[in-house]
């Protein structure tokens, strides 16, 4: 979902524009050792819930064929446990897999071709 507010022919503010994404997550546990009984398949058990807000300027230099978006926002994506598919081992869950989010800036150069 996008939000933008409309400045000139040439330029938009960007207020907000806030991606959900919902995914699922696989990790595949490999022993290199002796005693190792097999390698274990790890599933996430639903889905996973990401989150990205930005905002920004964008600039149509030659519009609305030629773009430059510059932007900055903040993105969080967590997966909170995965368990083992099948198999036998210890360890049959794994807690807190990837819990990570921060600050970004970017700059995108869109160019629109038309087919008419």
């Amino acid at each position: 979902m996008s939000f933008f507010y409309i400045i000139s022919k040439n330029f938009d503010y960007r207020i907000a524009d806030i991606f959900i994404s919902w995914t699922g997550a696989e990790l595949t546990n490999s022993f290199t050792t002796a005693n190792a009984l097999s390698d274990g398949v790890y599933k996430s058990s639903g889905s996973n819930t990401g989150f990205t807000f930005d905002t920004g300027v964008v600039w149509y230099s030659f519009p609305p064929f030629l773009a430059l978006e510059v932007l900055g926002g903040y993105s969080i994506f967590t997966v909170d446990k995965l368990v083992l598919e099948e198999g036998s081992s210890e360890l049959t869950e794994i807690s807190d897999v990837i819990d990570v989010g921060g600050f970004f800036a970017v700059a995108v150069l869109t160019i629109g071709i038309p087919f008419n």
